[in-house]
């Protein structure tokens, strides 16, 4: 079962609406939960099977935008509570044989976020979602397909419980991406000035 519910009417806290609220909570979480529910019954006659849920780097750290944009505020509530819920599932089906799984995007050329992105390939959004990753590109369809297939399968016949990033290493590095050269060399100066042994101390200083 492949759960992909993903959807937003974004909006900073005191422009949303309650309806739109209860609009993205019903389809990306609840409608994750019946699809989950209506699904167990053909899990236990087949004696087992995997659900591969769909997160989103939103649910797991900072705004889920590049720069740390804010404007996500439901998308990133709605998306950890997947997170959380593949790993109240793993426990509670397994008795079943069902692994239950997430995979969490980052920024991926998709139809619904082309607008977002721009057909630029140069674009400045583009740039900015490079900068902000360890692999400094946008995501492809193809890598979270490819992620899927395996928890699918049975390569991953041992894992279940587990939220899988693909986001090109976002995550990982707080969306700060790649070491840079101008920063890396301020600290190196900073730690040789903090590693160098204390001045001794001169008589004059000894008398006071």
């Amino acid at each position: 079962l492949y759960n992909n519910a993903a959807v937003a009417r974004a909006g900073l806290l005191e422009e949303l609406r309650r309806a739109d609220w209860d609009w993205n909570m019903a389809h990306e979480v609840t409608l994750v939960f019946l699809a989950v529910k209506h699904a167990v019954p053909v899990f236990r006659r087949r004696g087992g099977g995997a659900i591969v849920n769909v997160g989103s780097i939103a649910g797991m750290l900072g705004s889920g935008m590049p720069g740390n944009a804010p404007g996500n505020l439901v998308h990133c509530v709605a998306k950890a509570a997947i997170i959380r819920l593949t790993e109240a599932l793993a426990i509670e089906l397994s008795p079943l044989g069902v692994r239950v799984n997430c995979v969490s995007p980052g920024v991926i050329d998709t139809p619904q976020l082309r607008p977002f992105l721009g057909a630029d390939p140069d674009g400045p959004m583009r740039r900015l979602v490079e900068r902000c990753c360890l692999v400094p590109r946008v995501g492809e369809v193809e890598d979270v397909v490819n992620a899927a297939l395996y928890l699918a399968s049975d390569e991953a016949s041992y894992v279940t419980g587990a939220n899988l990033p693909v986001d090109g290493g976002f995550s990982a590095s707080g969306g700060v991406g790649r070491p840079r050269p101008d920063l890396a060399e301020a600290v190196e100066a900073s730690m040789v000035r903090f590693d160098a042994p204390a001045a001794p101390a001169s008589r004059a200083d000894a008398r006071r």
